[in-house]
């Protein structure tokens, strides 16, 4: 069997005739991650909110024979720690076929050269424990495993007790 042909990857920023695609990507990320999809509105309310903070978060897509197969969100942020700005990147996700193919690799160079022209001194992101191969990938591309654990506070529901 011939070796499979490495496909030629253009990474470039979402626009917003690439929101159809970049919806499925993410919904496909938050049920490969065991999460439920948001419904179809607030999906687009997503998509329309970071087109529109174009300054401080964006979509970047790989693309591989006019087919958009990956994604990645990148949202600036300053770090106060190291007193410069930051990236956190954010809805990584590769279509399974196009995995172990550069497409990972390719957006995340695509990200830290972006990052350095804005200034950025740090990149962040987070995996989930039992995604090994990401991990893998992440560590490949000079990130290292910190000792902060990420909690979050859902905002928007009611607490009973406490503020």
């Amino acid at each position: 069997m011939p070796p499979r042909k490495q496909p030629q990857i253009v990474i470039r920023p979402g626009t917003a005739e690439d929101r159809e695609q970049i919806i499925a990507l993410i919904t496909s990320l938050m049920q490969m991650e065991g999460a439920r999809p948001q419904p179809k509105t607030v999906m687009c309310r997503m998509f329309a909110d970071v087109m529109a903070r174009s300054d401080r978060m964006t979509f970047l897509v790989a693309e591989c024979e006019g087919q958009i197969v990956g994604t990645l969100t990148m949202v600036f942020a300053y770090s106060t720690w190291s007193a410069c700005p930051m990236v956190n990147i954010e809805d990584f996700f590769v279509h399974e076929e196009y995995r172990r193919q550069g497409v990972g690799t390719a957006l995340i160079n695509e990200v830290k050269r972006l990052a350095r022209k804005r200034g950025c001194r740090r990149a962040d992101l987070y995996v989930l424990e039992h995604n090994a191969a990401a991990q893998r990938l992440y560590r490949k591309q000079g990130f290292e495993e910190t000792e902060y654990r990420l909690y979050s506070a859902d905002l928007g529901r009611q607490r009973r007790s406490g503020a």
